[in-house]
């Protein structure tokens, strides 16, 4: 049996035609004119600097520990204890 040396199978050396015809997949791309996945995407309204410092300022969580970054202080843990969770999970 003899075998088949890997550039004669690449560069057709040996003159062998292929079984399956040369696809172009750019051509094939090219044919596509329709979207192929709008389901997913989702505009998001946006949001300017000043609204989100706004909204940050109306919640009293935040609020609280924005004033603490800006100031560079430090919580002790029985200023963080009375915060929910979630106020945990950002100070953390």
């Amino acid at each position: 049996m003899q075998m088949a040396c890997p550039a004669s199978i690449v560069s057709n050396v040996g003159g062998k035609i292929p079984k399956e015809p040369w696809l172009d997949e750019l051509q094939r791309a090219n044919k596509c004119v329709e979207p192929l996945g709008l389901h997913a995407l989702q505009l998001l309204p946006e949001l300017w600097d000043d609204e989100i410092n706004d909204l940050q300022q109306e919640n009293s969580v935040i609020s609280l520990l924005r004033s603490w970054l800006d100031l560079e202080y430090e919580p002790s843990l029985d200023e963080l204890r009375p915060l929910p969770p979630d106020g945990r999970k950002l100070w953390s």
